[in-house]
């Protein structure tokens, strides 16, 4: 069914059903380079809207178990050993080097799998590609950019277009769709780890056009962000 109206898609919700409708409501994470039964099967049977990838797991869980690692409690909700098809934290072991076409093609299976079932609803893939030590995609050969504080120190405020336009182009040619960026935070509070040099700024004024000129490059390099 080609979607072209309104129309179309209030009767393409009609005929789904309703373990369809929520599946459209979640993002799934997929972490690795391999394909595996496990997200297949996941991706038939919950019809997500999209999927939220990774390819560099041991950076992502041990910078989670750093967090909490001081609360027993918390920690044991993040960090433990792998059961079924989740590879939350495996120590001492790299996720296996696959280059850019080899990772499309990855992810042309999965957006395959969710054309093929279900309402046949097309799949969107999400990343974190922030600069500096927040990316989730560190295979094939492509360039990575400073952190968004630094694109701001330099006080070019034309750089974060042209960056977020070779981020988004990269990524759309690898088959992804959506970015989680830019970050809009604003960096007042100096004792949170978690925004830092990932915000342009620390007052509204000073990041706002570097914010503005961040959004049009990944937009224009094909992302929806």
């Amino acid at each position: 069914m080609k979607i072209k109206t309104k129309q179309d898609i209030e009767q393409l919700i009609e005929k789904m059903s309703l373990e369809e409708k929520v599946g459209q409501t979640l993002v799934i994470g997929f972490v690795g380079t391999v394909m595996t039964p496990k997200i297949l099967k996941r991706i038939a049977e919950i019809h997500p809207a999209g999927v939220r990838c990774s390819t560099n797991f041991r950076m992502k869980s041990a910078s989670t178990s750093d967090k909490y690692k001081d609360n027993q409690e918390y920690r044991d909700r993040v960090v433990r050993v792998p059961r079924d098809g989740v590879k939350d934290f495996v120590a001492g072991i790299k996720p296996a080097r696959v280059s850019n076409e080899q990772y499309c093609e990855l992810l042309n299976g999965m957006k395959r799998i969710a054309l093929d079932t279900g309402a046949g609803i097309p799949l969107h893939v999400t990343l974190d590609m922030e600069g500096d030590g927040s990316n989730d995609y560190l295979m094939g050969a492509c360039k990575y950019f400073p952190a968004a504080r630094g694109m701001a120190e330099s006080g070019d405020t034309e750089l974060p277009y042209k960056v977020g336009c070779a981020v988004g182009r990269q990524m759309a040619d690898i088959g992804f769709s959506w970015i989680h960026s830019p970050v809009a935070d604003i960096n007042t509070e100096p004792r949170n780890p978690e925004i830092g040099t990932r915000s342009f700024g620390e007052s509204a004024d000073s990041a706002i056009p570097f914010l503005v000129q961040s959004f049009k490059g990944l937009r224009d390099g094909g992302m929806i962000c």
